[in-house]
């Protein structure tokens, strides 16, 4: 009922609760939500980027208002985990806050202007609201990882922002790289999920991960010479769906078609 009020004050709708239609408004609204955009250059998943953003405006906010002297205030996020991660980072350096605002001052003056500029009209702090709205997620996401990225090689000239961020996340886990470590020993994938106790299904998006996110592993790896000639050619013909392809090699399995789709869509990178 909230979000659908919402929606009409907004004019995206009209109508009341039990009886609404879309405006041409919402109708715009809705495809450009459905619409699918690629990343930005500058993101990169291992920055955390959405996770960092929230914990760096609260971060600024809770230091601007420590430093006016004000505890009563409304936080930009209501995010249980992100207010919790703030309030631990907060108690390590509420005895320096300057100095939070000097690295601040420093890493945002790295930063391409119009991106020091996009990132300090969504600060919200003690007397002033930014201007958030203004720009989209992926602006947001492309803004995040270039911080980030100015961060993460400087932890000693940043520790206060390193402490903030929280570092980079791990592309994968621990078991996905004890996994294919295995698989490039050759050891097939059911006898992994045996040694390691887990279900094949899991070996199997442990690999394709893997794949995706770290690196293509050769399909040499679980395909025959024979095999990876006849995919080639079916590729080369236009047939790139994982059902075309399994039926190229119908003597095969989703693993080793997906790891040959993988290769081929990642090839060079």
């Amino acid at each position: 009922m909230t979000v659908i009020d919402g929606f009409i004050k907004r004019g995206f709708m009209t109508g009341d609760a039990s009886n609404v239609a879309l405006t041409s408004a919402g109708i715009a609204a809705q495809a450009a939500a459905t619409a699918r955009n690629p990343l930005p250059q500058q993101y990169q998943y291992a920055s955390n980027a959405p996770i960092f953003g929230d914990r760096l405006f609260l971060g600024v906010q809770v230091v601007s208002e420590a430093l006016a002297g004000n505890n009563r205030y409304v936080p930009v996020t209501s995010d249980w985990q992100v207010q919790r991660w703030v309030r631990a980072w907060y108690a390590q350096v509420h005895a320096d806050l300057p100095a939070v605002a000097a690295e601040l001052t420093t890493a945002f003056g790295q930063l391409p202007g119009a991106t020091a500029d996009q990132l300090a009209a969504q600060l919200v702090g003690h007397d002033y609201n930014g201007q958030d709205g203004q720009f989209t997620a992926l602006q947001n996401l492309a803004a995040i990882s270039a911080l980030a990225a100015i961060i993460a090689p400087q932890p000693d000239t940043y520790p206060l922002l390193t402490a903030l961020w929280g570092g980079p996340r791990a592309l994968v886990s621990a078991n996905t790289l004890a996994c294919v470590a295995q698989v490039e020993r050759h050891v097939a994938l059911a006898d992994i999920a045996r040694m390691m106790r887990r279900k094949l299904s899991t070996v199997n998006e442990y690999v394709q991960v893997y794949a995706i996110l770290v690196r293509p592993l050769t399909p040499a790896l679980f395909l025959t010479a024979d095999q990876i000639a006849t995919l080639q050619r079916a590729w080369a013909q236009g047939q790139r769906s994982y059902k075309e392809l399994l039926a190229a090699v119908p003597e095969s399995d989703f693993v080793p078609v997906r790891i040959f789709q993988i290769w081929q869509l990642r090839k060079g990178v």
